[in-house]
């Protein structure tokens, strides 16, 4: 096994357990990730069904159901009747939803900023193309392994 992807395999392994570590700052632990992940999908894509809204996030119907609930019952979204498909209903994020997002996301800048801070631009540029290859390479993994159980969604 080539000891580079050993140390990448150990790294990302600290890495997930930092992200999802408490943190200090009292704007970002007042958002979990899931909720800022949903949120953050929304406000990118616009009102979404549960469905797409799971597909997006590699999530199961049930937890998706479950977290657009939490967020409704604290007003961040809203459902309403798809105007295409009157059994469903599509979820858009609320103004006071966007607007919560919009705090804990500058917060969340912040921080990366204060991490990234000895970094030189060139740096930050590499880090960045990189993540985005590899975010797009795993959701391209993930999809593939999902599309391949037995008994998912076409």
């Amino acid at each position: 096994m080539n000891p580079a992807i050993q140390s990448i395999s150990q790294e990302m392994s600290v890495l997930a357990r930092l992200l999802t570590a408490k943190m200090s700052d009292p704007v970002i632990a007042s958002m979990d990730r899931s909720a800022y992940l949903l949120l953050s999908e929304l406000e990118r894509a616009g009102a979404l069904s549960i469905g797409v809204l799971a597909d997006l996030l590699f999530l199961d119907i049930s937890t998706a159901s479950r977290q657009v609930a939490q967020l409704e019952g604290k007003e961040l979204v809203a459902r309403f009747p798809d105007p295409k498909d009157g059994r469903g209903s599509l979820v858009e994020v609320t103004d006071k939803g966007r607007a919560r997002y919009m705090e804990v996301r500058a917060a969340r800048w912040r921080a990366y900023e204060r991490i990234l801070c000895s970094w030189d631009h060139q740096e930050i540029d590499q880090l960045e193309q990189l993540l985005e290859r590899f975010t797009k390479d795993m959701r391209s993994f993930k999809k593939r392994a999902y599309d391949n159980e037995p008994g998912s969604r076409v």
